[in-house]
């Protein structure tokens, strides 16, 4: 069987799958208590939102600092039918990465996602907010590893609502 990949317009933190990614940084702020009380537009804050809280807190009591290009997995408080990987992509909130960080992200979401059990799984455009990567170019960066990439796991590559 083949990998089903799709490219999806809409809400990560609504997508129908067992795992959701969150693009990280490496001490654990999703947003803080702003993003708990309004909904914002990036990942780790519509995740603080949807989970009230629960998610940020969860990292913030375990965590230790993480560098870029390692992940990590919590309770998906609704968010994700398993949990969410979290994939740091920046040290610290604010920070800028690289193509090189994703691409070594991607091998280690995927083998956490494997380990957990998922059949699905929905990455947002990593490091393409904050980050500073262009779309175009994270895009690239999936299709050549989706593209070799022999498991059975749906994959659903998240776009924002503009």
């Amino acid at each position: 069987m083949e990998n089903n990949i799709s490219f999806v317009t809409g809400d990560i933190v609504k997508a129908d799958v067992d795992i959701v990614v969150n693009a990280a940084n490496g001490v654990g702020y999703l947003g803080g208590i702003l993003a708990r009380k309004w909904k914002m537009s990036g990942v780790a804050q519509s995740i603080n939102y949807a989970t009230k809280g629960a998610v940020e807190k969860e990292v913030r009591r375990r965590m230790k600092i993480s560098k870029a290009g390692e992940v990590f997995f919590t309770c998906g408080y609704g968010v994700g039918r398993i949990g969410i990987i979290h994939a740091v992509t920046m040290l610290f909130p604010g920070g800028r990465t690289s193509a090189k960080t994703v691409e070594t992200l991607l091998p280690r979401i995927m083998e956490l996602a494997e380990e957990k059990g998922a059949e699905s799984v929905a990455l947002p455009y990593l490091g393409s907010g904050t980050g500073g990567l262009k779309k175009e170019k994270v895009r690239e960066i999936y299709k050549n590893y989706f593209g070799t990439y022999g498991k059975c796991i749906e994959i659903k590559i998240y776009e924002s609502k503009k």
